[in-house]
């Protein structure tokens, strides 16, 4: 091709300027343009151009630069040599017409992005083409990718392979107004898909006033409205939709069979006319692929981009096709049984883009089947791309007015922070960089825990090497990969510039997600977890140099980023300090304020005290129930994962104890930080280093485990649990209120209560001993009271007797039900007798000495049966003498105990051996 030739031919920057400066250029590029392979010639233009870029660069031409740097490298090892190399690179890279170069490349470039943008085939000069290009992968409208690896379903696998761009939709929010909510349908599948593209989800379950509803809608741009089985709108509404919809937002209505599509006939008739409606129930539950004879699958478009198969979802409705295609519709998915369910309108003049679909299932129901999550991602990218304005005036680029040199910069040098650079000790002429180190780990920072809470990745991303460059240094020791006086590697170069000039703020931004996010473009995820890094660099345990450097970019996130309230996809975005202001006010849930973890609640907190924003005793509230609540949350979570775990380890940490099992009076303050819950200790310091004082006392923690002791965990998640929790405990709700709980150890001693008046002289305070290893004596009391003569026949009346005559006394001297002797709540006894049985029998089954262990498995025993006088403060010793009772009669030949060890059982054991314990 003659214009790639021509660039091959030219020899200097000087010839290549001439030679865009000329008409032959511009002829050259509009017959280019016009080809029918214009889009692989104009790819092919590119790579020439980068080719001569870099075979025209200044400092590829200079033999003097080129020398310095071999010698730099050769003296690597010699610190006293390099000054004056660098100190000389940097003059000449000053000479140079290093920026001219740039600014001749830009034109260039420039020239032909505006030719591509107009060549056939392209999307023209449209406001909407223009940014959809920059939404849209370039797999956009390709169902089969060739060479990618698929999933289990055939289709592409990774979200690169979707329509949209991961994260490239931040600032649209979808609208969802969803009217059927049974059978767990929270939207929560599609609202994470919906992130990871950039999108907010403002989702409402009832429509309110119609007033309410246009207020809502007013700045909206995406409206789905998923549908229920009765209608939900009236007249007023459907007049506030259509005029949404005639503005230009754009609609996805929603129903399911039959009679699943209520409010989305209503609007379809408000819309267009009684002749548009859904109807009827049929099966669906397959997986469909593109369209084939049989008028079955979905159609090429779009949204269906990285889909080879599609589930139509569960129990379909359908549309008539007559209909849909008289008023403009075009078919997208047909079911399995060939029914219309999707059809799709593009954007016109007098109203936006409209879908309407009839499976609203396929948004919850078997969500991992076939492309579900892709089709909704790519129905939503669509309908954003749509909503972009079409009609603007785009202004034609004078080609023969020649861009500033400002303007053809990546950043713009106003107010960049100014110093010295740290290799040649002179001033930067435009802005300084600092070098990264290495990438961030993207897989992690790309997971659901960090995108849901990027504030609290900044110690696992402390990348940044603090060493800052003059702007043109930093980029040679970018190309070379190593800084030349640390010897550490530099992998990219941060600029520290004014962030609220919005060109810098966009390059800056794409920067951080190539260095943080593996090249994901999530902007909003990656400036949070970026801020997280300032704020530990800014550590002041940490040894940061240029902590001035450190401190700018501080403020210039604080202002510039932007976030939620709610630091979610819930509310308006604003400045960052702004949202943390508003996160930590009063008008924001108690239970919201802590639904972030800790360590991100503590940098809030940190960063509101240190900006004046609130006062230390508002900090302090919110980051002590912070921390009650990772109290709490690590029981929840150890509690599920182990069950019966965490009841034990409470009651290990809350009482003086006996291999678990609480002392008669034993309550005490926890002085540990429990280990099922997670160590915050690091970010604990620092905000109660800035507060002056101490969020949670042995105390408070104690009132906390304490109350975990009330409920089942495994049946809360950790915020509902601290919410059931603070109603059942006065004393937990005065610690969340920062007041006096009372008295703490009195508190845990009312455990005992049942046992406070007790005799321990008492000789029912001793336990018996076995008289066969069947159990103690059922004949006589070891205090002496008879309940029965062991040489009468067991008749049923004799047993009933000996029965009645033994529970008496129980009742009276150990406080048991008339019905029963056994030990329960209150009790004076306990079930030691049948731990030692169970326990030896099955644990040390040919056991005939004490043996390590043992007395350790009986105490696990009693404190999983939980019944009776087991805080006993002779236990060990019971204990011990029980199994030596038990031990003796196993060395005497007695057998161990089977069957169900009834009175009858255990009277004939005894009459048997002639045996009766006095």
């Amino acid at each position: 091709m003659a214009i790639i030739e021509v660039l091959k031919c030219i020899s200097s920057s000087e010839g290549l300027e001439n030679l865009i400066d000329g008409e032959t250029w511009r002829e050259l590029l509009e017959e280019l343009s016009t080809g029918p392979d214009a889009d692989t010639e104009l790819n092919k233009l590119r790579q020439a151009v980068a080719e001569a870029k870099n075979r025209l660069s200044p400092e590829h031409t200079c033999p003097e630069l080129q020398t310095l740097k071999e010698k730099v490298y050769a003296n690597a090892a010699d610190p006293n040599a390099l000054p004056p190399l660098l100190t000389r690179i940097a003059e000449l890279r000053a000479e140079l017409p290093i920026r001219q170069h740039e600014r001749l490349f830009a034109r260039i470039e420039n020239a032909i992005g505006q030719k591509h943008l107009s060549a056939p085939g392209s999307t023209g000069y449209s406001n909407r083409a223009r940014r959809a290009q920059d939404l849209f992968t370039e797999f956009a409208g390709r169902t089969r990718i060739e060479g990618a690896t698929t999933d289990r379903y055939g289709n592409a696998a990774g979200t690169e392979y979707d329509l949209g761009v991961d994260g490239a939709f931040e600032g649209h929010t979808i609208h969802v107004l969803h009217l059927y909510t049974n059978e767990g349908f929270n939207f929560s599948l599609p609202t994470a898909a919906f992130t990871r593209k950039g999108f907010r989800v403002d989702r409402r379950t009832k429509p309110g006033s119609a007033k309410d509803l246009a207020e809502w809608l007013a700045d909206a741009r995406q409206l789905w409205l998923i549908s229920t089985s009765s209608i939900m709108l009236n007249t007023d509404h459907v007049d506030v939709i259509r005029q949404f919809w005639q503005r230009g937002g754009a609609l996805y209505l929603w129903g399911d069979n039959e009679p699943y599509y209520a409010d989305a006939n209503l609007l379809l008739t408000g819309l267009f006319g009684e002749d548009l409606n859904m109807k009827g129930n049929l099966p669906g539950g397959k997986v469909v692929r593109e369209i084939d004879p049989s008028r079955r699958g979905f159609e090429p478009h779009l949204i269906t981009t990285g889909l080879e198969h599609l589930f139509e979802g569960i129990t379909v409705a359908s549309l008539t096709e007559k209909a849909t295609a008289h008023h403009g519709f075009t078919p997208l998915l047909y079911g399995s049984a060939g029914n219309l369910i999707t059809v799709v309108r593009n954007p016109a003049a007098e109203a936006g883009a409209i879908m309407v679909d009839t499976a609203f299932t396929r948004l919850y129901c078997q969500w991992d089947e076939a492309g579900s999550a892709r089709y909704v991602c790519n129905a939503a990218c669509f309908l954003a791309a749509m909503t972009l304005p079409s009609d603007e005036h785009v202004e034609e680029e004078d080609s023969k007015q020649e861009p500033s040199e400002l303007d053809l910069l990546t950043y713009d040098p106003t107010g960049a922070f100014q110093s010295v650079c740290d290799l040649t000790g002179q001033k930067s002429s435009t802005w300084l960089v600092m070098s990264v180190e290495e990438l961030g780990d993207g897989l992690r920072n790309t997971s659901d825990f960090v995108l849901n809470d990027p504030l609290s990745a900044g110690g696992s991303n402390c990348i940044f090497s603090n060493n800052l460059y003059e702007e043109l240094m930093g980029h040679w020791i970018l190309d070379q990969g190593l800084d030349p006086f640390t010897h550490k590697p530099v992998v990219e170069c941060l600029p520290l510039v004014d962030l609220s000039i919005n060109r810098n703020l966009r390059a800056f931004t794409a920067l951080l997600c190539k260095c943080l996010l593996g090249g994901k473009y999530l902007p909003g995820a990656a400036r949070l977890v970026f801020f997280a890094v300032i704020d530990e660099m800014l550590n002041s345990s940490r040894n940061t140099t240029h902590r001035d450097a450190w401190e700018y970019l501080y403020k210039q996130c604080l202002v510039n980023f932007k976030s939620t309230p709610e630091f979610s996809e819930m509310g308006r975005p604003m400045p960052l300090i702004d949202a943390m202001t508003a996160y930590f006010s009063a008008a924001t849930n108690d239970m919201v304020q802590l639904r972030r973890c800790f360590t991100t609640v503590a940098l809030i907190g940190r960063t509101l005290l240190r900006e004046g924003r609130m006062t230390p005793p508002q900090v302090r509230t919110i980051a002590r129930r912070a921390l009650m609540k990772v109290l709490v949350g690590g029981a929840v979570a150890s509690e599920k994962e182990a069950p019966d775990t965490v009841q034990i380890a409470l009651l290990d940490l809350l009482y003086d104890n006996f291999h678990g099992i609480p002392k008669l009076n034993g309550g005490r303050l926890v002085t540990q930080w429990p280990s099922f819950s997670a160590d915050v200790s690091a970010a604990r310091r620092r905000i109660e280093d800035s507060l002056g004082e101490t969020l949670l006392t042995p105390r408070d923690i104690t009132i906390v485990l304490h109350a975990m002791l009330s409920i089942n965990l495994r049946q809360y998640s950790a915020e509902s649990a601290l919410s059931h929790m603070l109603t059942m405990s006065p004393e937990l709700l005065a610690v969340w209120d920062s007041e006096d709980p009372g008295d703490v150890i009195a508190l845990l001693n009312e455990r005992f209560a049942a046992y406070q008046m007790i005799d321990h002289s008492d000789k029912h305070m001793q336990v018996p001993p076995f008289a066969t290893t069947y159990g103690p004596s059922v004949y006589r009391c070891h205090c002496g009271e008879n309940f029965g003569d062991p040489t009468t026949a067991l008749t049923p009346e004799v047993l009933l007797a000996l029965s009645t005559a033994r529970r008496d006394h129980f009742h009276t001297v150990y406080r048991t039900s008339k019905e029963k002797w056994y030990p329960a709540e209150g009790t004076l006894h306990y079930n030691l007798h049948r731990a030692v049985q169970r326990v030896v029998k099955e644990q040390f089954t040919e056991a005939k000495e004490l043996e390590d262990g043992m007395m350790q498995a009986v105490a696990a025993y009693l404190l999983r049966d939980g019944k009776g006088f087991t805080c006993d403060p002779t236990l060990e010793q019971c204990i011990n003498d029980s199994l030596q009772s038990y031990l003796s009669l196993r060395r005497a030949g007695q057998p161990h105990p089977e069957g169900v060890l009834t009175i009858a059982l255990k009277a004939e054991q005894e009459r048997s051996l002639c045996v009766v314990v006095h």
